[in-house]
């Protein structure tokens, strides 16, 4: 679709994939999940579902006459394998978030049927998309839906990962990314002297390595890539998830930064990683055509 229509990802306010819905997860064993964004491409659109999913699920009261949720909603670190991963990636860069329920019993199975829905769960994920959408496309309405995912999102982030914070240096400029991207709509002035406050104390980022450049806009070709790279090198990309995963990642981050170290804090906020194997891949990535040396 962004192939055959140029230009269109800039017309867009945000993605909202639904994958496998409106299960009955009592049936199904699985979770209802919203999977947040890639530390490279911030967006506020997951926490904003996940708390209207929260909302369209609170339709019971406590003792102390609080709505409670019949269900939990989950907050998961972010994972491809859906739409939603081509919007992510920074050479797209559109706001997107998922929503899935995982895992399921009958996935790909004779019993995967229409006999496992739940009409009810169905409707409130239904109407939590409906929200958000409406959401979305309402600039007054998508301001304070920003301000509020932005607060929610900074209170998770201050736990054990806070390093993305603070010993990161392009998570400092991602930080300044995102304030401007909501702020300067909101109040310009205000927001562009804050930022040219903050701009002189940014620390600097590593650099010196090996420098790429995205030649697609796609992500990675595994099959393309397994073809490319020594035997041994393939069999570790079939059986390691890890790798794969690193490859999705080296090749979104080298989007927004061309130097392999400089890509790399970008690379380990998502997977467990060295920058030693960020420039591994990076060189796997070139010899199957997916990026260059520059």
């Amino acid at each position: 679709m962004l192939e055959k229509n140029p230009g269109l990802e800039e017309s867009l306010a945000g993605v909202l994939n639904l994958d496998m819905v409106g299960a009955d997860l009592e049936r199904t064993g699985g979770c209802l999940s919203v999977v947040g964004f890639p530390f490279y491409s911030p967006s506020y659109v997951p926490l904003l579902t996940a708390r209207l999913l929260e909302a369209a699920s609170a339709r019971q009261e406590s003792f102390g006459g609080s709505r409670v949720g019949r269900w939990a909603v989950n907050y998961t670190p972010f994972s491809g394998g859906s739409d939603h991963a081509v919007f992510a990636d920074p050479a797209v860069g559109v706001p997107q978030a998922m929503v899935g329920e995982w895992p399921d019993l009958f996935y790909h199975s004779d019993m995967d049927s229409p006999q496992n829905l739940s009409a009810e769960r169905l409707g409130a994920v239904a109407s939590a998309a409906a929200a958000a959408v409406l959401s979305l496309s309402c600039e007054d309405l998508a301001r304070v839906v920003e301000a509020e995912a932005l607060a929610r999102g900074a209170r998770e982030a201050s736990g054990p990962d806070e390093w993305r914070a603070s010993a990161s240096p392009r998570a400092y400029s991602g930080a300044v990314r995102t304030l401007e991207r909501v702020g300067v709509r909101a109040r310009p002035g205000p927001v562009e002297e804050a930022l040219s406050r903050l701009a002189p104390e940014a620390p600097a980022a590593e650099s010196g390595g090996p420098r790429f450049e995205r030649r697609l806009r796609s992500p990675p070709d595994y099959e393309a890539l397994l073809k490319s790279v020594p035997e041994e090198r393939a069999i570790a990309y079939l059986t390691e998830p890890r790798l794969r995963r690193l490859a999705y990642h080296v090749c979104s981050a080298l989007a927004l930064e061309g130097d392999a170290l400089s890509a790399y804090p970008l690379v380990r906020a998502e997977v467990e990683c060295s920058e030693e194997e960020v420039v591994r891949v990076a060189e796997d990535l070139e010899a199957a055509g997916w990026v260059s040396r520059v």
